[in-house]
């Protein structure tokens, strides 16, 4: 995902807590984002729909130049109305829900982006239907009525942002929109340990308990996995529990159990991490990636944990942690970190190696702002749903569509056939004396209802409907496909001529390039000189 660079513009950024970076993961994540804006010199807004009286948290934003707003009430829509926001985060699906139509009424031109962190429906689906304990759990109608909420959130908005590839392509696969979910890694800065293996002690668990998950792997531990170790590894290494939320009655489930110390928050877990021989993460339910594996396998701590735990991370068990999947593989795993110094090393130079290729806050940084790059090149669904081409008015459409249909006229002889990229706008397509079609076609050569998966589909796509066709189209709300789909944009680029380019519409003649020595058609006379940006977007040349 390449895009060329967007000139810093103003964010919004809603959550329904202040940013608590210390405290839990979520909130981890969006402090990052804000960060990441900041350094690009974008101007942040942030509101929160609670915090406590004089938030650490908020004051620190607001010592950072962010503006900052408790409560969606009518202030809120002020601040929407006046903000002229590019953009806008909402943290969580529950909060776009909420508030989202707010900024889409106030500011239809403004993106919405939700901002997952992880997918409920999926974690909650996983929590019921886990059968532990002997219990088989069903699906209700109040986790029914969630995942319709959920969805839809995530529908509406123009991107949502999601922590694996695994997750975006979930979303995508649902909403029938390969497109709308992009990936962001989560990252972090956790150094290194220089605590060799004979000076460490102990097994750290980190991890915020108010989040239920979390809740459950105390359970699962101190119950299941903790009782198969040998007594003598037991009273070497203890297990030490650090995190956020750590009070009765999650406390009580580890009452009486040998070799459990309970720590509680820390304003930083590294001196932890840094002692510990081993790390546990002992997930039976759970969605995203987890930010405290992350940070144990970059602080050089070995890790032991579920296929839950290393869902959509690039690790391999045996290579840069290792996996259980019942009680007693965790058990042995744990064992063998604990004993094993050649495996232990290995693991601990190779997961840190991992996490620095595909963790590193430079690297997210990157990711996150390619995201925004996109977005903005395409139109807020807002502007869509006045017609593919329209920005503020039937007016204004009609002096747009006039503008598409002169350079179509100009550029395309008579009686000849045409694609346009679009979302089914049939005044697209409604140019005389030429055949018009919608692309992607469905088989029936109506618009196919989607937008293709990646640009192999969108070639693919193209090879088969130019069989019938001699120009391809595309509107400026289109123009984010040349971006998006970068393979589709080079095979056009090397394999087709384009003939004309402005403000209007790009278009190009669906044959191979003219070999040397066999003259060109040219493009229409009075086409303006245009060039490529180094994203794919075109511009008009000026005269």
């Amino acid at each position: 995902m390449k895009t060329s660079p967007t000139p810093p513009g103003k964010a919004l950024i809603c959550a329904p807590l202040p940013p608590e970076y210390d405290r839990e993961s979520g909130s981890r994540r969006i402090f990052h984002m804000i960060e990441f804006l900041l350094e690009a010199g974008w101007t942040v807004a942030f509101v929160c729909e609670n915090a406590p009286p004089d938030s650490r948290h908020l004051r620190l934003l607001r010592q950072r130049g962010v503006a900052t707003l408790v409560g969606f009430d009518g202030p809120f829509a002020d601040l929407v109305e006046g903000g002229d926001f590019d953009l806008a985060v909402f943290a969580f699906w529950y909060i776009a829900d909420r508030y989202a139509d707010v900024v889409r009424r106030v500011s239809p031109r403004t993106r919405i982006v939700v901002e997952s962190v992880d997918l409920h429906w999926l974690r909650g689906a996983r929590q019921i239907l886990g059968g532990r304990n002997g219990e088989q759990g069903s699906l209700d109608a109040d986790y029914g009525g969630d995942l319709v909420a959920e969805l839809n959130a995530y529908a509406k908005a123009d991107a949502v942002f999601t922590v694996s590839e695994k997750e975006a392509g979930l979303v995508n696969d649902i909403v029938g929109d390969p497109a709308l979910a992009l990936s962001v890694p989560d990252c972090d800065e956790t150094p290194r340990s220089t605590v060799p293996f004979k000076d460490r002690q102990g097994v750290l668990f980190v991890g915020n308990f108010r989040h239920t998950p979390n809740v459950d792997a105390i359970q699962f531990l101190s119950e299941e996995i903790l009782p198969l170790l040998p007594s003598r590894i037991r009273s070497k290494h203890p297990l030490w529990i650090v995190g956020n939320g750590l009070e009765d009655p999650i406390t009580d489930l580890v009452q009486g159990c040998p070799g459990i110390r309970i720590v509680g928050w820390v304003p930083f877990v590294e001196p932890y991490l840094h002692q510990a021989r081993a790390s546990i993460v002992p997930l039976r339910f759970g969605a995203g990636t987890k930010r405290k594996l992350i940070q144990s396998l970059l602080a050089g701590t070995p890790s032991v944990t579920t296929p839950i735990g290393i869902e959509g991370m690039e690790v391999t068990d045996g290579k840069h942690l290792l996996v259980g999947d019942d009680a007693r593989s965790l058990a042995e795993a744990i064992e063998r970190l604990l004993t094993d110094e050649e495996l232990w090393s290995a693991l601990a130079s190779a997961g840190r190696r991992r996490m620095l290729r595909y963790h590193s806050r430079s690297g997210a940084r990157a990711r996150f702002l390619e995201a925004i790059q996109l977005l903005l090149s395409r139109p807020s669904k807002t502007q869509e749903a006045v017609s593919d081409l329209d920005t503020g008015g039937r007016e204004h459409r009609e002096v747009e569509l006039s503008a598409f249909r002169r350079a179509v006229e100009r550029a395309i002889p008579n009686d000849t056939s045409a694609l346009v990229v679009s979302k089914g706008d049939p005044e697209l397509i409604d140019i005389p004396i030429r055949r018009a079609r919608h692309f992607p076609l469905a088989d029936n050569g109506g618009y196919a209802g989607y937008h293709p998966k990646d640009s192999r589909a969108a070639v693919h796509h193209l090879s088969e409907a130019r069989e019938d066709a001699e120009y391809l189209v595309l509107p400026p709300s289109s123009w984010w496909w040349l971006d998006y789909y970068e393979g589709f944009a080079h095979h056009l680029g090397s394999r087709h001529e384009r003939v004309w380019a402005d403000d209007a519409c790009v278009i190009y003649r669906l044959h191979p390039r003219s070999s040397p020595g066999v003259k060109a058609v040219p493009a229409a006379a009075g086409s303006p000189k245009v060039h490529a940006s180094p994203g794919g977007m075109v511009s008009r040349t000026p005269r």
